[in-house]
């Protein structure tokens, strides 16, 4: 054992009972190319993409359904699967 320890995450990054938020407007900015919401509440993936002006909803999907999201279009992905509703096959 070489005696370092295992590096841990920052104490702001450690589970404190808070989520960390990002902005979509700092997204933006960055030029993300996209970036995906799961409302628990109304139990929906909310697929959004970059463009010039903003973000743009191009995917609405509820659980129970299944989809192929950008940018992992190329993978089926059962929407209930991501709350925890439904097993992998």
């Amino acid at each position: 054992m070489s005696g370092h320890r295992p590096r841990s995450a920052p104490r702001d990054a450690r589970d404190t009972g808070r989520t960390a938020r990002i902005s979509p407007r700092v997204l933006h900015a960055a030029e993300v190319p996209h970036y995906w919401i799961l409302d628990p509440d109304e139990r929906i993936l909310l697929v959004h993409r970059w463009s010039r002006d903003g973000y743009t909803v191009v995917q609405r999907a509820a659980a129970g359904e299944t989809v192929r999201a950008e940018p992992f279009d190329a993978i089926e992905l059962r929407v209930g699967m991501l709350f925890g509703d439904e097993e992998d096959e």
